[in-house]
């Protein structure tokens, strides 16, 4: 058997980097459980469950984070499906302002009018031309996404002036009480 010894100057990527990979398996775990749980099939769960995520995908960079979720949220039933499609637009979407937008900051805003769901992600980015924007997978899998959880994703953006994705999903009526 051999034994490696590495400087602390060495082994500090090292370390890093598997901090990393530690942090993204514990997120990916409680995403599994999350959206399994039907303890959380409410707006309320859904509200709690992006803002927790958003902060902690946003904690170890540069890009600072601002949350606009109401306090309370009415009981509303959403079923785990639309949960995560919803979860997997919202990731998306901030993994397009961490690669692509050089943003300072991003803004999630989640509100609830009756029937309708919005989801707003917001930077301060670089922007770009939709029109013009290459074939990528990343805005196609988010409209996918909201199409198959019966809602819509639109997408606002120009050079200079950030870019912001919009998910709209209409809730389906609670059942008259009895």
């Amino acid at each position: 058997t051999e034994i490696y010894t590495l400087s602390l100057h060495d082994a500090l990527p090292i370390l890093k980097r598997l901090d990393r990979a530690a942090r993204e398996v514990v997120i990916a775990l409680d995403e599994i459980v999350w959206a399994v749980n039907p303890a959380h099939d409410t707006l309320e769960g859904l509200g709690n469950y992006l803002s927790q995520y958003a902060t902690e995908v946003t904690a170890d960079s540069p890009l600072r984070c601002r949350l606009e979720v109401p306090a309370l949220l009415p009981a509303r039933f959403i079923s785990s499906g639309v949960r995560h499609h919803v979860l997997m637009a919202l990731k998306e979407a901030l993994t397009n302002v961490h690669k692509h937008a050089s943003a300072t900051e991003v803004r999630i805003g989640f509100r609830f009018d009756d029937p309708t769901l919005v989801l707003t992600v917001a930077d301060d980015g670089r922007g770009f031309d939709p029109a013009a924007a290459p074939a990528g997978n990343g805005i196609a899998n988010m409209q996918r996404r909201l199409a198959a959880a019966g809602g819509t994703c639109e997408i606002r953006s120009a050079p200079g002036a950030g870019t912001t994705v919009t998910l709209i999903l209409r809730l389906e009526p609670p059942p008259p009480a009895r």
